[in-house]
């Protein structure tokens, strides 16, 4: 049994790793710093959320219409296609687009009321507040504006809606402007350059007395002007389609645009006949429109269809060239509306190519027989042909300016408006609701983690389970904290004696028997009584690791609840450095222990008997300059036998292990060691320091007693500590008081 209780092995308790309910204990412990984080984070994310102004969302919807027609033999319903709808929702996205839309807001009648001022700021404002969707299974693009205002998001929704399908008009008329401005420039040319051969003509007649030409003359005259105002015509049409085709062409990217971009140099031995059969045809058309044919003419018309379908097999040659000679770029990559007009404008542009060729041989051959004309009509015909075939020009190109003024202004954009954006009457943020919730649970979490961390920080030893995983030492005892108040309320109150409280505070197992913390002590009586029933225990040595732990309460208590059960009973107060027994009995310190050690003396008489029947105790008497000498002594031993013998227990009160050697000296001489642990505050290392420093004597430590256990850490216990606790004066409201250390009166004093 000796051995069993120098190791500390004497029945000791399986160690338990912490689960959920030691989980729950640590959380209740500290549950006022949960409390206060809750409490803080909900009532900040409360104050935050209504301090937030209201968020207004409005949303305009608009579907982009796609002609989805065959281009090079293969339809553009695939994934590639899904990217003309991306590229239209990154065009709204895009900062240009911005600016366009600012501009238009900030000329709104009411831009101030909305606080636009600066364009710049207007169109960061607007890229910022819009966001862009678009369903993968439609062509509908929303576009939805947030604000503080809700007249202000309704009106950055539908403006930058307004502003796209302004850009997307645009870019449908490009084509069609291009030629227009070009025609705008080449009209005003024209008509300078008519008026000057027509000042020419008069002019010379008037000096050459020439008032008009002979029919033959005036004939070949006709015929001329008429072919090189066609020839003129032709050039027009050929440089307005490739105006147009630049203008496509740069709607590609560079890569795509590469492929396309001489399509007219492209070549195989069927393009190239099927170019010199265009020139032929053209050419006979020519020729026959010189002798005179009419263009209802049944061979005139032969020609025409020979031609439209020379032009198709052309574009279809050119077609499978592309294909083939893509150098690896899917031609379905490629914009099919756009790939589409420039392959019918390069065709168009090789018509007139070989329109211009065949006009040019006829007119070249009507200029060798004008020759034949005399010198004056000869000269009267150029000036009189230059002015009618500038005169025709300019009227053709009238015309032509005409028409594509008409066919820009019939030219619709794709982007259809299918709901404007209303201005809205609720605000969908901020989630107020949702954001009290998360900071409810975002402060439960961070009180949950704090409790935990300061948990993990604390190295003190809590309860059982820390003892019995840290020391490996049973748990003799468990005292619950002495609420001073309650028990000063019951006794005389806390009068004191020689700086420490009074007995009837200190001394609970006497003058409150039937109270939990009486019969906690008469359950570590009883832990000891059965150490070894065959050997009752003579001496029990209570020490603790450090200072202010209640080892001095314990070790009064328990000789108390010995002495009450009839045991003869002397408490010893073996701190000859800083005695504390003499203040908790209210006696002398002198004559005590140093006395007999020092002088000599009869033990009988120097033991000093209490109102307690059959508890004595032994005083530290003077304090000496040497105390560990004196308790390493022969004499002390001596001693120690002799109060066996007088005392059926004696009980050591001695000074902390760790602090002074006193009590390991006197520990070897002791049948047992008591070591107090005080819950909360001895410190887990110091605890296993004052372990390892007894077992070095080869003391017998019989386990640990618990001391000053509050009520959150008593748990589950706590039932059956107060489940005979019948006494009549309890208190209301006893629950919420708060616990004292069972030595904080008198230590904090110390």
């Amino acid at each position: 049994m000796r051995n069993d209780l120098a190791q500390g092995k004497l029945n000791p308790a399986e160690s338990s790793q912490p689960g959920l309910q030691d989980l729950l204990r640590i959380i209740l412990r500290r549950r006022w710093i949960v409390l206060g984080a809750f409490l803080t984070v909900l009532i900040s994310s409360i104050i935050f959320s209504f301090r937030q102004p209201n968020i207004y969302e409005a949303s305009i919807s608009l579907l982009v219409q796609r002609d989805n027609k065959p281009i090079l033999g293969m339809m553009l319903e695939t994934e590639q296609s899904r990217n003309l709808i991306n590229n239209q929702v990154e065009i709204i996205r895009s900062r240009s687009l911005a600016a366009e839309a600012a501009q238009l807001l900030l000329a709104r009648p009411d831009a101030k009321e909305m606080g636009f001022a600066d364009l710049n700021q207007v169109a960061e404002f607007v890229m910022y507040s819009i966001t862009v969707l678009s369903a993968r299974t439609t062509d509908i693009i929303t576009v939805i504006a947030t604000g503080n205002d809700p007249a202000q998001a309704a009106a950055i929704a539908n403006t930058v809606g307004q502003a796209y399908i302004a850009r997307n008009l645009s870019y449908s008329r490009g084509e069609f402007t291009e030629v227009r401005r070009f025609l705008e420039v080449q009209l005003p040319v024209i008509e300078k350059k008519l008026f000057s051969e027509e000042n020419q003509l008069r002019q010379f007649k008037q000096a050459n007395q020439v008032i008009s030409l002979s029919d033959e003359s005036k004939s070949l005259i006709d015929k001329l002007t008429t072919f090189e105002a066609q020839f003129n015509l032709t050039g027009v049409e050929r440089e307005s389609a490739e105006k147009r085709l630049a203008y496509l062409q740069n709607q590609l990217d560079f890569q795509k645009k590469n492929m396309l971009e001489n399509v007219s140099q492209v070549s195989s031995p069927l393009a190239s006949g099927l170019r010199q059969d265009l020139l032929t045809l053209q050419t006979q058309m020519a020729t026959m429109t010189s002798q005179g044919f009419p263009a209802d003419h049944a061979k005139m018309k032969e020609l025409a269809k020979k031609i439209e379908n020379t032009k198709s097999r052309l574009k279809e040659e050119i077609s499978k060239i592309v294909a083939q000679e893509s150098g690896g770029i899917d031609p379905i990559l490629l914009s099919e509306e756009l790939v589409g007009k420039i392959l019918d404008l390069q065709v168009e542009i090789e018509t007139y190519k070989a329109k211009e060729l065949a006009q040019q041989r006829v007119i070249s051959n009507y200029l060798v027989k004008l020759k034949a004309i005399p010198p004056k009509e000869v000269e009267l015909a150029r000036l009189t042909r230059q002015f009618e075939l500038g005169d025709n020009i300019y009227k053709m190109l009238m015309e032509k300016y005409e028409e594509v003024r008409i066919s820009e202004a019939g030219k619709l954009g794709n982007v259809k408006i299918i709901d404007l954006a209303q201005v809205p009457k609720e605000p969908v943020g901020p989630r107020r609701k949702l954001n009290i919730l998360f900071g409810g649970m975002l402060g439960l979490a961070l009180g949950i983690g704090l409790v935990l961390l300061m948990e993990y920080m604390d190295t003190s030893l809590k309860n059982i389970h820390d003892i019995e995983q840290f020391l490996a030492l049973p748990v003799l005892g468990m005292i619950p904290a002495i609420d001073q108040e309650d028990v000063a309320s019951r006794t005389d109150g806390g009068k004191t004696v020689n700086g420490a409280t009074s007995i009837a505070e200190r001394l609970i197992s006497h003058h409150l028997p039937k109270s939990p913390i009486s019969e906690a002590y008469r359950i570590l009586r009883t832990n000891l009584q059965f150490l070894n029933p065959d050997a009752p225990l003579k001496t029990i040595l209570v020490t603790s690791s450090g200072p202010s732990e209640g080892k001095t309460t314990t070790a009064s208590n328990l000789a108390i609840t010995m002495a009450q059960v009839g045991s003869r009973t002397l408490i010893v107060d073996a701190d000859l450095r800083r005695p504390m027994v003499n203040g908790v009995f209210g006696i002398p310190q002198e004559p005590g222990l140093t006395e007999l050690l020092v002088k000599g003396g009869d033990l009988q008489k120097a033991m000093v008997s209490t109102d307690i029947e059959n508890l004595f105790i032994l005083p530290a008497g003077t304090i000496p300059p040497n105390p560990s000498e004196l308790l390493s002594s022969q004499k002390m031993k001596h001693l120690i036998q002799e109060m066996k013998k007088c005392c059926d227990l004696v009980i050591l009160d001695c000074p902390p292990v760790i602090t002074v050697t006193d009590a390991a000296v006197l520990a070897a001489e002791a049948d047992c060691v008591v070591l107090v642990v005080q819950s909360g505050k001895t410190d887990r290392e110091a605890a296993r320091r004052a372990k390892t420093l007894l077992l070095n004597v080869k003391a017998r430590i019989a386990g640990t007693v618990l001391n000053n256990i509050s009520s959150d850490m008593l748990a589950g216990y706590s039932y059956y500590y107060h489940y005979y606790y019948e006494d009549g004066h309890r208190k209301k409201g006893q629950k919420g008081r708060k616990k004292k250390s069972l030595l904080s009166g008198y230590y904090s004093k110390k």
